[in-house]
């Protein structure tokens, strides 16, 4: 912090004696001598000199307090431990964009991060040139749906900005034709008049005063609407990548770290969202200015308007370089923050886990690695920041003595006047400050263009899983009634046939590992058909296919006759429910986790429907008894709910849709015995095979029948010895199937072995607890 303070201080020093001393100085010889018969230039000589000295040791200051910084962020950061982290924590390809070996050497490397510190002064065209090319890279990713619902809102801004623009730049001219009409009528003694009474100082300070008034007016009308319209394209933004993110496959989420999507949906789309509207409200501001301030330098002196500009090339030059250099290393950083927030969250959603097993110094050292090399990456773009800045700020107050040593020779000459002279500096003071504003946010610019790519390649990302192919032809498709959609098809009836054929699927994550290896299935309509085997022989991949999560890599998954694939989306999850062995429940009531999916559809469920669900599933009881019954708050992912208890309101969010394909993937084997037991017997009241309230066969929301398909997914066999057919997969594929009675009596066989090994196990456990 006192670095900090110290850098603040001198800067402040630096500014005052130049506005204080020297300006003032300036002015006063060039308003001395425009009275002169003879203009003398020695006051102008010594003025300018001074004014270049001051410029060169402002340079000085900056410089060495720049660099008192970076060596102060350097001191901090690179201790012999952070950097032993870092040689152990980093990967070849990050060991070669960052040198931590030799950090005094930004240049040689390919990556960095943000400035910490605001750009002073830029007061050539070159940041123009690079800010727009990096500018419109960042509006390609921004589509019509973001922008165009707010055109008339921009348009009128854009007005509101030229208005404001325009009365600006002609408050340096009207100030010059005042000190021209002052300065015509002498001073001292030789004037003895009221100031009034002066030939245009009336008109041009009438004038100076509507200007300045006019250009506060339409610069508010400016400002406000471009921040009306930059939330409005912020919120847009965020949930056209939400409507991204939804339509992903699972697969992307197995090979995608939560921390970075969360760092996509919050940080990165503010940062864009704030470069397309709030930054560019100051870009075209500043630009517009910069265009005006152009004109009128050029109609008082173009000899003067092009020494303005002799350090355009240099600076271009060091722009596009940093620019270019920051853009790389804000990717690089993004990540690392991003790697940092899913540590951070996988912890905190994992607390009892952390502190159960005293994880808590081992979280926060990995948490800690990712944090120190962001940190690593900041030191590095202090040091590029240094030169950078050091170089543009000490040019434009090296170029104001040019300009002011050959004014002052133009003046003399007679070719301009004082008051023009001083018009020409506050139009180069004012085109400083316009390139100063571009140039404050050309560094958050390439940091958004870092960040929109990320952002922008999940938006425009195309999910592996295609829930409609444009070229399918619905008359191909064997269904009785169909309505053929954009999405998809959507068969008027659905009888819950299921279908696989010599289906082969890699996942992902494991594109090495065939799970499944030609898989010929079938789940007639209203069959329980159960999936047994050893673990990672491929039934849970059974379950994700039918309901589309994955695509497969040959063969065809159909329902009734339908590829998968070729399905609407909404009629699959209106037909194709799941209860998984650890079912999701959301920070909402129970009845609106049971009724999930369904809410504001045409199908709601009322509040009978609910509660007939859950009488289904066992589990009304044990609701009806909660502090606040069906609106009771079951906590972040059901946490004050037992797994029991989450699993029986799993079971009535899938009966309460009244599916026509029922997938079972090990709901129980993750319950104690009682909760086990309870589960069970909805599932039998569920499957019409058991419990005392069952009336018909495959019971729905209102306890009527529903001809449900089941495929069920267990390891305890007891829990599927009814099933209509059971099928043994091991290795990809099934290998035997049956009803239990046919598969127990084959000598030798994958069924029988299981079951004999299960009452092998059950037999040394209750041995264990006698």
């Amino acid at each position: 912090m006192k670095v900090f303070i110290i850098a603040a201080a001198l800067d402040v020093i630096g500014t005052v004696l130049l506005s204080c001393d020297i300006i003032p100085s300036v002015s006063t010889s060039i308003s001395s001598s425009s009275h002169l018969p003879s203009p003398s230039p020695f006051n102008l000589s010594t003025s300018l000199f001074e004014l270049t000295l001051l410029s060169f040791l402002r340079f000085i200051v900056s410089s060495l307090t720049l660099l008192n910084v970076a060596y102060k962020y350097t001191k901090e950061s690179y201790d012999d431990k952070t950097n032993m982290k870092f040689k152990n924590g980093l990967t070849k390809l990050e060991k070669d964009e960052i040198i931590l070996e030799e950090p005094w050497k930004p240049f040689l490397l390919r990556t960095l991060t943000s400035p910490t510190f605001p750009l002073k002064t830029i007061s050539t065209l070159s940041i123009f040139l690079v800010f727009t090319k990096a500018f419109l890279r960042l509006l390609n990713g921004v589509n019509d749906e973001i922008c165009l619902p707010d055109l008339h809102l921009i348009i009128f801004a854009f007005i509101m900005l030229t208005l404001a623009a325009v009365a600006q730049v002609y408050i340096p001219r009207f100030t010059g034709n005042i000190l021209d009409a002052l300065g015509a009528e002498g001073g001292g003694d030789t004037f003895d008049g009221s100031v009034w009474e002066v030939e245009g100082f009336k008109e041009n300070v009438r004038n100076l005063a509507i200007a300045a008034v006019a250009c506060g007016f339409f610069s508010g009308a400016r400002g406000s609407t471009f921040t009306v319209v930059g939330g409005r394209v912020n919120a847009r933004l965020r949930r056209q990548l939400m409507n991204s993110l939804m339509a992903q496959d699972v697969g992307f989420f197995d090979v995608t770290k939560t921390g970075d999507i969360t760092s996509r949906l919050c940080s990165d789309t503010t940062l864009v969202g704030d470069q397309v509207t709030l930054n560019v409200n100051v870009f075209l501001r500043s630009f517009v200015q910069a265009i005006g301030v152009l004109i009128f330098m050029f109609l008082i002196s173009w000899e003067l308007s092009l020494l303005a500009f002799v350090s355009v090339p240099a600076i271009t030059i060091m722009s596009k370089w940093y620019g270019a250099y920051i853009r790389r290393l804000t990717k690089l950083t993004q990540k690392k923050l991003a790697d940092a927030n899913g540590i951070g969250e996988a912890a905190i959603g994992s607390m009892p886990t952390v502190k159960g097993f005293g994880a808590e110094k081992a979280e926060l050292s990995e948490y800690d690695v990712f944090m120190d090399r962001y940190l690593q990456l900041n030191n590095k773009s202090a040091f590029a920041y240094l030169w950078y800045a050091a170089a543009i700020t000490s040019l434009p107050q090296l170029v104001t003595a040019l300009v002011l040593l050959y004014g002052g020779m133009l003046m003399q000459s007679g070719q301009i006047t004082g008051g023009q002279l001083v018009s020409f500096l506050l139009y180069l003071s004012s085109l400083s400050d316009a390139f100063n504003m571009m140039g404050s946010i050309f560094s958050s610019l390439t940091m958004a263009v870092g960040a929109a790519d990320k952002v922008f390649e999940l938006m425009h990302r195309k999910p592996r899983v295609k829930p409609w192919k444009e070229n399918a032809n619905p008359d191909e498709v064997k269904v009785t009634t169909l309505r053929d959609r954009k999405d998809g098809i959507y068969p008027t009836e659905c009888r819950g046939e299921v279908t696989l054929s010599k289906v082969e699927m890699y996942y992902p994550a494991r594109p090495n590992r065939k799970v499944l290896d030609g898989m010929d299935f079938v789940a007639p309509p209203g069959a329980v058909v159960a999936l047994v085997g050893p673990s990672g022989g491929g039934k849970s991949s059974v379950i994700s296919l039918i309901q589309h999560l994955y695509e497969a890599t040959n063969g065809t998954i159909k329902i009734d006759g339908s590829e998968v694939h070729m399905l609407a989306p909404d009629y699959l999850s209106k037909n194709v429910t799941v209860v998984s062995q650890e079912p999701t429940l959301y920070a909402r009531s129970v009845a609106r986790n049971i009724m999930f999916g369904l809410e504001g559809e045409d199908d709601e469920p009322t509040l009978e429907d609910i509660k007939n669900a859950a009488r289904l599933a066992n589990a009304h009881d044990f609701i009806s008894n909660l502090p606040e019954g069906y609106d009771t708050e079951v906590g972040e992912r059901g946490v004050q709910l037992s797994g029991g208890q989450k699993q029986r309101i799993a079971i009535a969010r899938a009966l309460v849709r009244n599916p026509k394909v029922l997938l079972l993937d090990e709901a129980t084997s993750a319950l104690d015995a009682e909760s086990e037991a309870l589960v069970q017997d909805a599932i039998d009241r569920m499957l019409g095979r058991g419990g005392e309230e069952v009336g018909n066969p495959n019971m729905g929301r209102s306890g009527e029948g529903t001809g449900m398909t089941v495929v069920v997914v267990a390891h305890r066999l007891s829990t599927v010895r009814n099933a209509d057919k059971i099928c043994v997969v091991k290795n990809g594929v099934i290998v035997e199937s049956g009803r239990h009675e046919e598969l127990i009596k084959k000598e030798g066989g994958e069924y029988k072995n299981l079951v004999a090994r299960q009452m092998s196990a059950n037999d040394k456990l209750e041995g264990k607890n006698k």
